[in-house]
């Protein structure tokens, strides 16, 4: 699945043509093919979203040029820096840097409503959304991203962009971004015969344009009228997609009933870690006791005789008689933290001790 998204917006992969050959589906009996089988995974998580396009080749050589971004207000701390003192050096750098350029601001934001991003280019203003599941950093380079078209589109020879996302501006300065919108923003600015540069403000310090632009991306999470982006870079979709097949291996889980042995005890599908420099011998004993069968237990299933019995109680032995019940190995459960049920015994915090216990009871080697 993460192979898959991360070259399917790549139509000139040399694995391209490999996700239309079919293979045999053991199950179905009907041949499909890798991309109808990823297309039925998106289908089941309800990830009908597409990718960002990927930028095959930069248009110039990345190493040769970067974009012009100035950060200088860098050198002020807005948390020991009076607010006005930053708003002053800002105007002092912009009228003679930059006075003949027009000041585009964008902002983005992320709440629990969407994800969305404003566009503020004098007195029009633009809003956008984008998936709610799309990262800050991705919302903040469809900013930076999207204003540049725009500074083409309307033909201003002099655009200066600000922003106050760092990281998505450092990232727009490397020579190599992973973020397929920030290769997109280079390639836009390489290929423009327009002057287009930025420049980076501290948030929520009372510049006009950079307080409008983080009202309005504020507005656009949630605005009917917010223009829809519907494509994001692989990386979000990979991380969404991973945690919507958790959430339906979660719900598939929780399904099964609680007598399963292993469902018993393990509530959640997260992996559970063994213990730091544990030997394959105590991962196995880990593992089967937790999920209850054992050769003390069940090889009774293969030699075909009759289920064994404690020697000490006559009961059928079982992982839960062993660990909770028998009288016999009462004195050995302080290893486990004198546990009360099975769950508590075996559980992420006691794995360190179930090897520990197992020894000191002399039935390491019997599991």
């Amino acid at each position: 699945m993460k192979y898959m998204i991360k070259i399917s917006n790549q139509p000139k992969h040399i694995s391209s043509s490999n996700f239309h050959q079919h293979f045999q589906n053991t199950k179905a009996q009907t041949p499909v093919t890798i991309l109808e089988n990823f297309n039925r995974i998106k289908k089941n998580i309800n990830l009908n979203i597409d990718l960002t396009n990927k930028s095959s080749f930069p248009i110039q050589a990345p190493w040769t040029w970067s974009p012009d971004i100035n950060t200088d207000l860098l050198k002020y701390n807005k948390k020991t820096t009076a607010n006005s003192f930053i708003v002053s050096l800002f105007y002092e750098s912009v009228d003679p840097l930059y006075h003949d350029y027009t000041l585009v601001y964008t902002d983005a934001s992320k709440n629990k409503n969407g994800t969305g991003f404003a566009i503020v280019d004098g007195p029009q203003v633009r809003t956008f959304q984008l998936p709610s599941f799309s990262s800050i950093f991705t919302t903040e380079a469809y900013a930076l991203y999207t204003a540049v078209q725009s500074a083409i589109q309307s033909d201003y020879t002099h655009t200066l962009i600000i922003s106050d996302s760092l990281s998505a501006l450092v990232s727009l300065k490397g020579h190599h971004p992973q973020n397929e919108v920030i290769q997109l923003t280079k390639d836009l600015i390489s290929s423009s015969k327009n002057i287009i540069k930025f420049m980076w403000v501290p948030s929520h310090i009372g510049i006009p344009g950079n307080e409008k632009a983080d009202k309005m991306a504020n507005e656009a999470v949630s605005s009917t009228t917010s223009s829809i982006i519907n494509k994001i870079p692989n990386k979000d979709l990979t991380d969404e997609a991973h945690k919507r097949i958790i959430k339906t291996w979660q719900n598939h889980w929780d399904s099964i009933p609680a007598s399963n042995k292993l469902r018993s005890i393990k509530k959640i599908v997260s992996k559970w870690a063994y213990p730091e420099n544990a030997s394959r011998r105590e991962q196995i004993i880990i593992n089967r006791s937790r999920i209850g069968h054992s050769h003390i237990t069940h090889s009774y299933l293969i030699t075909k005789e009759s289920p064994p019995l404690c020697d000490t109680c006559k009961t059928h032995i079982s992982m839960a008689h062993i660990i909770i019940d028998c009288p016999k190995y009462s004195t050995a459960r302080f290893l486990l933290n004198n546990p009360r049920s099975l769950e508590e015994a075996l559980s992420q915090q006691n794995s360190g001790n179930i090897f520990k216990f197992f020894k000191k009871i002399d039935l390491d080697k019997k599991l």
